[in-house]
């Protein structure tokens, strides 16, 4: 069973891309975790779930070998592209991820869950040298009283940290 709802997955797959420059997503309804495409089949009201980008690849070049997983080498999860898509380990799909600004742990305003900017938090500091209260400053930027006090406090450390 599993073999005839991968071959409709293929077939679904096929149907189902559109190109976006150098990459062809997949403009199926089904999404994953990350946004990466999904296709689901129901055979004999069993469903069978497989990831695009994961079943274009083994469509084009076979099994993924054990270990590996499919890399995207143009950083688009769902781009199914033949050769946008590459076999590798989990550590080479994770350094792709950090060299290619993808990773969760970005600091500043590159950090998805930034409140300020880059310059906001220079502006904050020099309004805490100029003497501006904690509150004050945080009531400017509707952010908590603890944000720009850690603001300050690391700003204070890295200053005192390349003074020695």
């Amino acid at each position: 069973m599993r073999d005839a709802a991968r071959q409709r997955a293929v077939r679904k797959l096929l149907s189902s891309m559109v190109a976006d420059g150098k990459c062809l997503l997949y403009s199926g309804s089904g999404s994953g975790k990350g946004g990466y495409g999904r296709i689901t089949i129901k055979i004999k009201g069993v469903p069978y779930s497989f990831s695009a980008h994961r079943l274009a690849y083994e469509h084009k070049y076979g099994e993924i070998p054990d270990g590996h997983v499919v890399r995207h080498l143009c950083h688009n999860p769902r781009c199914v592209n033949f050769e946008c898509l590459a076999s590798g380990t989990p550590a080479q799909n994770s350094r792709d991820m950090v060299t290619s600004g993808r990773s969760l742990n970005q600091k500043g305003e590159k950090n998805h869950n930034a409140k300020l900017s880059d310059d906001e938090r220079a502006n904050i500091i020099r309004m805490r040298d100029d003497g501006s209260g904690l509150r004050q400053i945080a009531l400017k930027y509707n952010v908590h009283v603890s944000t720009i006090s850690y603001i300050c406090r690391k700003w204070a450390y890295a200053q005192n940290y390349t003074d020695t």
